[in-house]
């Protein structure tokens, strides 16, 4: 299969919490690389309670965010990529009585991926590991925050591959992290999980969903729902359905929309994501 379709198992993954990069199974190639810009915007009105109780924000309140993002990769060899983001958030609470905006670069990330088993070149088992480091500084005074502020890293497990369904190629992706942010209070431990799996209407066009979810953990028992990128001890399950199509052979936009399905100290939104991917020949 054409390597740019191959390269089509990039999956959407977005947290409000912790900016998770692209990511799959799939090799980039010695010295190949890859750049994708991309748009989400999420809009909440409404959230979950430590009880996963789903309550309005008041005052006709809403709770949006913008993340625009540069990720990129470049095969060190055909199994080494090294791969990185440089992420910018614009986020704002507003109600009758409140307007808080806040934006500014996010963590900055880089880090390795290698992949440790190809089956027929279908078939990909890699492992990735990222360190992060934040572009700014909270200030209680000032919110909503950016994110936690704190260095991280992440280590990551992924299995992609392709496959015919009667006429038509499919693919699929499944993802396990653990992320660690290292704060002065003790750390905040995050598990994510991701399934994804997209079907080629043809050698141009094709469709998505996934589903994903996260869990941080920390010591602290706070939450504040005009503050949601400041909460620590939260979870939540959310799905996506993209749409794809090729502009050229090195080109591909898409265009998606997700939605918060189930969580605990989180909210409750949905959104839309613009991404284009360009890859080198």
């Amino acid at each position: 299969m054409n390597r740019m379709l191959q390269r089509t198992g990039i999956v959407l993954v977005f947290s409000l919490v912790s900016l998770q990069a692209f990511s799959s199974g799939w090799p980039t190639g010695k010295k190949k690389w890859v750049l994708i810009p991309t748009w989400y915007q999420y809009l909440a009105s409404s959230y979950r309670d430590p009880f996963s109780k789903a309550l309005f924000y008041p005052s006709q309140g809403l709770y949006s965010s913008a993340l625009l993002k540069m990720y990129w990769e470049y095969g060190l060899t055909n199994k080494l990529d090294l791969v990185g983001s440089i992420p910018y958030y614009l986020i704002r609470y507003k109600d009758q009585q409140v307007n808080q905006h806040q934006e500014g670069f996010a963590d900055m990330e880089l880090g390795l991926r290698y992949n440790l088993v190809n089956v027929d070149n279908r078939s990909f088992l890699s492992i990735q590991a990222t360190g992060e480091v934040p572009a700014y500084h909270n200030d209680s005074l000032r919110v909503p925050f950016i994110g936690f502020a704190d260095p991280g890293a992440e280590a990551r497990l992924m299995y992609s591959g392709n496959r015919k369904a009667g006429v038509k190629d499919w693919y699929f992706n499944a993802e396990a992290a653990f992320r660690e942010y290292f704060d002065q209070h003790g750390g905040i431990s995050q598990a994510s999980l991701l399934a994804s799996a997209g079907l080629y209407l043809d050698r141009s066009n094709l469709v998505s969903a996934d589903l994903s979810g996260t869990r941080s953990y920390s010591n602290s028992s706070a939450f504040n729902p005009l503050n949601l990128n400041g909460n620590t001890n939260f979870f939540f399950l959310k799905a996506t359905l993209t749409y794809g199509h090729r502009i050229s052979p090195v080109l591909w936009a898409y265009g998606g929309v997700f939605h918060d399905l189930y969580g605990r100290n989180t909210g409750i939104g949905k959104g839309f994501t613009l991404m284009l991917i360009y890859r080198s020949k």
